[in-house]
């Protein structure tokens, strides 16, 4: 799953799908969530390209 959005550091919350949840439920406890955020996104570049980011791991 990706999504672009403003994210601030003090937010507590993912918004994930039911089809997320379900999967994650079923394979317990064999996954893990990951949540990249503060990603550069270059569009000037064709394709856009990007840098950076801060990785959180959640598992499981």
């Amino acid at each position: 799953m990706g999504t672009t959005t403003t994210w601030a550091s003090s937010r507590s919350e993912i918004i994930v799908t039911k089809k997320e949840v379900d999967l994650r439920l079923r394979e317990y406890p064999n996954n893990m969530l990951l949540i990249v955020s503060q990603i550069v996104l270059d569009r000037s570049a064709t394709p856009p390209s990007a840098s950076g980011g801060e990785l959180r791991v959640i598992h499981p």
